[in-house]
Formats: structure tokens, sequence, C-alpha cells
């Protein structure tokens, strides 16, 4: 029930936010509803789909960040308003699959590199209402939101149960015995069905990110 409950809720969420974070940039709302189905039934999407990876499945969280980055340009929301917003979103991320969270990281500075310092150093200025002050003021709120939550997480990851569940215990017991539920053995997600998974019928029980939702 757990599976079933995660695996539908992450269609939804992920169509829904890449629905609502075009918002501003997109006015059609049938534009922006197609959008959301491309996002949610995407070849990433669907190939985490198949194999009943719940991690990578659940991927509303980049349309958050992108909301930021276009929101951060303007001067709608409040600097603390939009760092905590952003921060959290990227903590509950990190909670959920560690790796769309370092992928979101990794695309942004990306866009950054690439079209942000182009654009401000052929420009001369930050564009729309962007300046040094509000930049400083969204990043530090976003760590202020983030770090409380995804640092614990990273170390139990590397250092914890989690760590030796996965990589640590002989091959004969992860292939041969039973897994922990996921909330114990590893909150980050990795392997969510644990190491009997089957792509029909999954043998063990996950109890992951549906519990924190």
């Amino acid at each position: 029930g757990a599976f079933n409950l995660s695996i539908f809720i992450s269609i939804v969420l992920s169509a829904t936010a890449m629905m609502w974070c075009l918002r501003r940039v997109v006015s059609s709302a049938l534009a922006r509803g197609i959008a959301g189905l491309v996002w949610a039934f995407s070849p990433f999407a669907m190939g985490a789909f198949y194999w009943g990876w719940t991690n990578f499945l659940f991927l509303a969280v980049p349309p958050v960040i992108f909301w930021g980055l276009v929101e951060l340009v303007h001067t709608t929301v409040s600097p603390r308003r939009l760092g905590l917003i952003v921060g959290l979103a990227l903590a509950i991320q990190t909670l959920i699959g560690a790796e769309v969270a370092a992928m979101t990281v990794v695309g942004v500075l990306a866009l950054l590199i690439f079209v942000g310092v182009p654009y401000a150093a052929y420009r001369r200025r930050w564009p729309l209402d962007l300046t040094w002050s509000r930049l400083w003021r969204v990043g530090a709120w976003a760590l202020t939101s983030f770090i409380p939550i995804a640092v614990p997480v990273a170390l139990f990851a590397a250092y914890g149960p989690a760590h030796l569940s996965t990589w640590v215990w002989p091959k004969w017991i992860i292939t041969g015995g039973w897994s922990w539920s996921r909330l114990v053995a590893d909150p980050i997600g990795i392997g969510s069905l644990g190491f009997h998974w089957n792509p029909v019928f999954p043998s063990s029980v996950f109890f992951g990110w549906p519990l924190i939702v």
C-alpha cells in the first residue's frame, strides 16, 4: 500500500509542481498542463516507475527550485520567504533521494555559469530586480532551512546504519537476508523497495517518504 501510494503521489505532485511553477513565465493554462504531463511522464520518470525507484520518480522539487530562480529576479517574494522555501524543498528532496537533489544543484550551477554570468558580463548588471544584497540574503535563508535537515541525513547515510546495511554487510546477507524498513535502514530512499526488488511484486515493505509526507 505504501509503495502504490508513493508511486501515485509522486506522479501527481511532479506534474502539479511543474504546472504551478510555470505560472509567471507561461500564460497559457493548457501549455502549463502539457508541460506538467511531459515532466511527470518523462523517460527519466517512466524508467524510475518501471523499476520502482520512488526516489527518482518524485520530481516535484526541481520545478520549485526553478520557481525560486524566476522569483529571485523579481521582488514579489521576500528574500527570507524565498530562501526558506527553496532550502526546505531541497532538504526534503535530500531525504527522499539525494541523487535528484545533487542533479538539481548541478543544473542550477550550470545555468548560472552558462547563462547568468554571460548575461551579467554583457549587460553589466543583474537581470531585472536582482541585486547582490537580494542574492546573498536568499542564499543565507536557504542554507538556514537546508543545513539542519540535509547535513544530519548526509552524515547518517555516510556513517550510520544506512551505510552498513548497503555497503559493509557481506553479500550473502544482502542477497539472502530480509532487508529492514527503508525508514530505519536508509532514510534517503536508495533502493526504496529493498534488495529483493521484483518489477511486479515488491517483496519487502517500504515505509520511507510517504510517512514523512
